[in-house]
């Protein structure tokens, strides 16, 4: 068949969009409050925050950031630094790690609030129901006898049981299920079903006035004729403990008070109180509404007006608390190993991990530096670690160099920092805040690491030791920790305000190579080489043609002139190499590009060099 007319058809454009990789994005793995949270996360599952309020909502937030070390990097990377977004892996799960059930007394202030201690697990909280005072009436369930709707000798008791209700120690309790007689209802008031309870009169006795809750009930009933709410002489209320479906009553109490007047006029009272379902436990949202604080995490306990509660000065409660300190380093390898699933999980590859509070072990440490070496086994990325400032650490500048040696923070890969920081009276891992300050560094230059974040601002006032001591280094002190040994540090220097100091990463000085040596350099690398991976993915298992070689060089070389023309290289070309490129690895479907590329180095030294010109005298007092 021929064919006829006019038509169009597409092609795929010969240069591919590069899918520029991510920088800047941290990856925290620690501890959180997650049973504070609004919506709580999964253990060991990656999530992404993009604000403050968000972290917090997933994550929970506490001011306790040596149990909660991700709070204090959820609070450093959105309230101080304003970057986002951000990763965090919490590897605290509260259903097993908790310190068990205690219980104990706590105040209620004027407005019927209790605080609760920290840690307090809502979701285990029992509040001690308040003994109830039976009271001097006594009372019994209601016997066989007429109904309301005329049946003359109606068998209560048997009904109750069949229906599953028993009255005990002035308790009306319901199990659902059994079988429900429609005698026992009163229709017209929601088809409720109701037990019957008989209030004794004293002897004498003529007739009664009643009082629920401190409410009218009945008034000057006469006991001379049996009906509804007399029979042989007794006063008799009814309780509904089921609704129309069968379904049991909500928790409640009544407080009876009655009073009898007797045959010489004169008048007794007595009093008791009818409970309905009550255990030894109040009910939550009838008796107390109980929540977390959003702004640190505290637990308080609000009681009801009407509730069981509402007389009470104190409460009993049975509580339980998290257990933050039971998370271990294997936790942590752990939480630091589902950096691999963050691609998946959160659709983002970071290329910062922190540990804070965790880095400073050997093992956290070189787990860190592995993972970012190969994240999900084909991304880049750098491990931010802390030398321990403690005791058990280094407590003075000069045992840094050793202590660095003999732990092997010697990575390519990881970026040692030393010591903690403080801002007012918030204490700060140094790791926690040079993740903040490269992401805003990196913002600042349209998402290009190509900047050191070393001379740049930190958000501390005190430079300190694990244990808030202040430390104050000079700057021949700093030149040996950032300039000799490789370990980012912080100073106050020069008018500049606090800044951090060190352009090495931890593999320094036994590696010099530029590439390795340099924070921002070897972050260029990575940002390059991930970008690569990204944006040729897709061009995995096509046809290897001229086209697709053509396609990957003249993508690869327009992206990185570019950035040689923003000033973000020196120079870098992509070329394809024979030598490279043998007969049989490409009879194997492999091709191989060598991109040759040059990120500029941070100018650490600057020097000048003053000399005397004799000439300049010379003419000025040349007559």
């Amino acid at each position: 068949m021929a064919t006829l007319g006019v038509r169009v058809n597409e092609v795929a454009t010969s240069i591919s969009t590069p899918n520029v990789a991510k920088v800047g994005l941290p990856y925290f793995a620690g501890s959180a409050p997650v049973y504070a949270a609004a919506s709580g996360v999964k253990v060991n599952v990656p999530v992404l925050c993009t604000s403050w309020d968000e972290a917090v909502s997933k994550l929970g937030f506490s001011y306790d950031w040596k149990k909660y070390p991700l709070c204090e990097a959820m609070y450093s990377h959105f309230q101080l630094f304003g970057c986002q977004p951000a990763i965090f892996c919490n590897v605290f799960d509260p259903k097993t790690m908790h310190k068990g059930v205690q219980t104990a007394s706590y105040a209620l202030d004027g407005d019927g609030q209790a605080l609760l201690p920290a840690g307090t697990l809502l979701s285990a909280l029992k509040v001690v129901r308040p003994k109830v005072e039976i009271g001097d009436q006594k009372v019994k369930v209601r016997p066989n006898g007429p109904t309301k709707s005329g049946s003359p000798n109606f068998d209560y008791a048997a009904s109750y049981e069949k229906a599953g209700v028993k009255f005990e120690d002035n308790g009306i309790f319901y199990t659902p299920g059994g079988e429900l007689d429609e005698k026992l209802k009163h229709h017209g008031d929601g088809d409720r079903y109701y037990v019957g309870i008989v209030f004794p009169k004293p002897d004498t006795a003529r007739s009664v006035t009643s009082k629920i809750n401190g409410k009218d009930g009945d008034t000057n009933l006469e006991l001379s004729k049996d009906g509804e709410f007399v029979l042989n002489g007794e006063y008799i209320s009814y309780f509904a403990f089921a609704d129309a479906e069968g379904n049991a009553m909500p928790d409640a109490q009544w407080k009876m008070e009655l009073t009898w007047t007797l045959a010489d006029e004169t008048t007794v009272t007595t009093s008791c109180t009818i409970c309905r379902g009550m255990g030894n436990h109040c009910v939550e949202n009838v008796d107390y509404t109980a929540w977390y604080d959003e702004d640190d995490g505290s637990a308080y306990v609000q009681i009801t007006e009407d509730g069981a509660l509402a007389d009470e000065e104190a409460l009993l409660c049975e509580t339980d608390t998290a257990d933050p300190e039971q998370v271990e380093v294997a936790d942590i390898v752990e939480g630091v190993g589902q950096v691999d699933a963050a691609m998946t999980v959160v659709g983002q590859v970071p290329d910062l991990i922190c540990a804070p509070g965790w880095s400073s072990n050997t093992v956290v440490a070189a787990v860190m530096a592995t993972k970012a070496a190969a994240i999900s086994g084909l991304f880049k990325g750098k491990a931010v670690i802390d030398i321990d400032s403690s005791e058990e650490g280094v407590t003075e500048y000069s045992q840094l160099s050793g202590y660095k040696n003999q732990n092997n923070f010697v990575d390519v890969d990881q970026i040692a920092c030393w010591p903690q920081v403080k801002l007012g009276d918030y204490q700060f891992h140094l790791s926690t805040q040079l993740c903040g300050l490269m992401a805003k560094v990196d913002t600042d230059n349209r998402g290009i690491p190509y900047e050191s974040p070393s001379n740049k601002n930190l958000k501390m006032d005190t430079c300190c030791l694990a244990d808030g001591t202040e430390v104050n280094l000079t700057w021949p002190q700093v030149e040996m920790v950032s300039g000799d040994w490789g370990i980012v540090t912080a100073v106050n220097f020069m008018d500049s305000g606090w800044v951090a100091k060190g352009n090495y990463t931890a593999c320094f000085p036994a590696n010099t190579d530029v590439k390795d040596q340099f924070i921002p350099v070897s972050r260029m690398f990575d940002f390059i080489g991930n970008t690569l991976i990204r944006t040729f993915w897709s061009k995995q298992d096509k046809p290897l043609t001229p086209a697709l070689r053509d396609n990957i060089l003249q993508t690869c070389n327009i992206w990185l002139g570019g950035l040689c023309g923003s000033g973000y290289l020196y120079g870098a070309r992509c070329e394809l190499l024979a030598a490279e490129n043998p007969l049989t690895n490409l009879l194997a479907g492999h091709i191989t590009l060598h991109v040759y590329n040059a990120p500029p180095v941070p100018a650490q030294f600057i020097e000048f060099l003053l000399e005397y010109d004799v000439s300049y005298m010379e003419t000025a007092l040349t007559m």
